[in-house]
């Protein structure tokens, strides 16, 4: 009997530690497990931190990008508006030259019909002065044709000559005086037909300057479009991403909870089966408690 029960206590004893032994090792698993999910949570809000450092960062970067870009709009603006000023300034600084040159070729076709003027007079009164010559010229031969009929005849057909030669002489000079005249008008004409078509020229060369501005500027705008829509779609990124990580962590929260679950319910079978021995041993520890008394 003495050994029964040696045994008995021997096989409770080994019994207890086993309990003991299995206790400390769920002791350990659910430190251990414990250990494991705070380390989760560590690397979960590390994560969630450099993310939102992250976010921070860009959204600096963005705001940074924009005011500079603000600045560069500013600039173009300011560069167009001195732009147009000094368009503007050229041509009012045009306007008065064409109106200078006007002028002066005004003055021009003044003294030139003065210098008509003066010529007919001129003409005129030579015409006068050769005409009272020719009459006194006939007096005379009138007076010595009185005298001598042939030496006047002579002397008359002389002095006809000489009036014919003269007014030939007057008329080609006239004639000179009219095409230089006409000349000097057609050239006239001709400077001013080329002073339009260099106006012309130079307005069709601002209308191209305007219109390569006006194209900037619409370049400008689709590049600012593209880059706000580029922002937009990195931002939408962005937010699937976070989306993700949190349907991740959503998901895999319900797995640690029946990773938790199944260790539980693996080492409750343990912990009943040494309840049930440890009931047994008792029993058994009773009952040869009862047979040895």
């Amino acid at each position: 009997m003495v050994m029964v029960l040696l045994m008995v206590m021997v096989v409770v004893v080994v019994m207890v530690v086993v309990m003991v032994m299995v206790m400390v090792m769920v002791m350990v698993v659910v430190m251990v497990m414990v250990m494991v999910m705070v380390m989760v949570l560590v690397v979960v809000v590390v994560m969630v931190l450099l993310l939102l450092l992250l976010m921070v960062m860009v959204m600096v970067l963005v705001v940074v990008v924009m005011v500079l870009l603000l600045l560069l709009l500013l600039l173009l603006l300011l560069l167009l508006m001195v732009m147009v000023v000094v368009e503007l300034l050229l041509l009012l600084l045009l306007m008065m030259m064409m109106l200078v040159l006007q002028m002066m070729l005004l003055l021009l076709v003044l003294l030139l019909l003065l210098l008509l003027l003066l010529m007919r007079t001129m003409v005129r009164s030579t015409a006068a002065a050769a005409a009272a010559a020719e009459e006194e010229e006939e007096e005379e031969e009138e007076e010595e044709a009185a005298a001598t009929k042939p030496a006047a005849a002579a002397a008359a057909g002389a002095a006809a000559a000489a009036a014919a030669a003269a007014k030939l002489s007057l008329q080609q000079q006239q004639q000179q005086q009219q095409q230089q005249q006409q000349q000097q008008q057609q050239q006239q004409q001709q400077q001013q037909q080329q002073q339009q078509q260099q106006q012309q020229q130079q307005q069709q060369q601002q209308q191209q300057q305007v219109a390569a501005a006006q194209q900037q500027q619409q370049q400008q705008q689709q590049q600012q479009q593209q880059q706000q829509q580029q922002q937009k779609q990195q931002q939408q990124q962005q937010q699937d991403l976070q989306q993700q990580q949190q349907n991740h962590f959503q998901q895999q929260e319900p797995l640690q909870q029946q990773k938790q679950s199944q260790q539980q319910q693996a080492a409750a079978p343990a912990a009943a089966a040494a309840t049930a021995a440890a009931a047994a041993a008792a029993a058994a520890a009773a009952a040869v408690f009862e047979d040895v008394v």
